[in-house]
């Protein structure tokens, strides 16, 4: 099973498989990345460094704006 999913290839947020431990090291579409803090399944992980002011893009289409720098790894939501 993959830890995370890829839904377009131009995303800069991958999307949790599964629920994830903060610090656990998640594989997917050869991608490594340590998770910063608890994810929930369905939820969205930087899959790179997002900086503030950045599109987050999710199915390929802008989604939203980063509110504040994103670290690879970290659960993208509202609060970002």
């Amino acid at each position: 099973m993959k830890d995370f999913i890829l839904l377009n290839d131009t995303d800069n947020v991958v999307v949790a498989s599964r629920d994830i431990k903060e610090g656990e090291k998640i594989c997917s579409h050869g991608k490594l990345l340590t998770a910063r803090s608890n994810i929930s399944f369905g939820h969205k992980i930087a899959s790179r460094y997002i900086v503030e002011g950045e599109i987050v893009v999710k199915y390929g289409y802008a989604i939203g704006i980063a509110a504040s720098d994103i670290a690879e790894g970290d659960h993208v939501h509202t609060h970002n």
